[in-house]
């Protein structure tokens, strides 16, 4: 038996499928491989649902450029198109850098990160705090989330936590990544505020490399 769809969701699908052909079609006017965007070669593992354009945002704590990056990013995060999945991955390039990244791994597994995630960029880069360790981080958090501070100390601590971690650093590897904020697209293409000229270049670029993508 055949499935047809409703007028109004066919009109809405073909109302989407033309806007990203002008979305593609602008950007390839405007940017150009190996200068805006970068290509993934190996293309990269992604982890998302059949059917969905992964995004992933590659960031660290205490880089001043992600902090500023983060408004237009979770601007961008309201109105992602459908096809979208979205996940973010903290960078591990030193210590320092697994350090911020297990407190964002243990906020996702205690499922506080909507709590915690924005408030440590905002302690961090604008009320000057030091949060460099598990244990400043874990104390932090608490008071942002009301879990009990041992709990969040042991979970940043953890094996699952450091397996997760040790994932991220081949994630970025595998990405071909030297620096953050940048977003990779399908696992196929990354961008970064060097390539795309900025914040607002960065979600144009992202813009840009979902349509190119949904257009194949």
């Amino acid at each position: 038996m055949k499935r047809y769809l409703h007028p109004i969701v066919l009109l809405i699908s073909l109302l989407a499928a033309q806007l990203s052909s002008a979305a593609f079609a602008e950007g390839m006017e405007r940017f150009q491989v190996n200068e805006h965007y970068m290509p993934i070669q190996p293309v990269a593992a992604t982890e998302a649902p059949d059917g969905k354009i992964e995004v992933v945002e590659f960031f660290w704590y205490g880089c001043p450029h992600c902090f500023n990056f983060e408004p237009a990013l979770n601007a961008w995060i309201d109105s992602k198109p459908d096809n979208v999945s979205f996940r973010r991955v903290p960078a591990i390039f030193n210590a320092q850098w697994a350090v911020h990244a297990k407190a964002y791994f243990a906020a996702e597994m205690l499922g506080i990160t909507e709590q915690v995630h924005d408030a440590i960029f905002d302690a961090m880069h604008e009320q000057g705090k030091s949060l460099n360790s598990p244990e400043s981080l874990a104390a932090f958090m608490a008071k942002k989330s009301g879990l009990e501070e041992k709990k969040i100390l042991n979970t940043i601590n953890s094996f699952a936590v450091e397996t997760k971690s040790r994932k991220a650093v081949q994630t970025v590897r595998a990405h071909g990544l030297r620096g953050v904020p940048a977003l990779s697209v399908a696992g196929k293409y990354h961008t970064s505020g060097r390539y795309a000229g900025g914040n607002q270049g960065m979600i144009d670029v992202l813009n840009f490399l979902i349509a190119k993508e949904s257009s194949q």
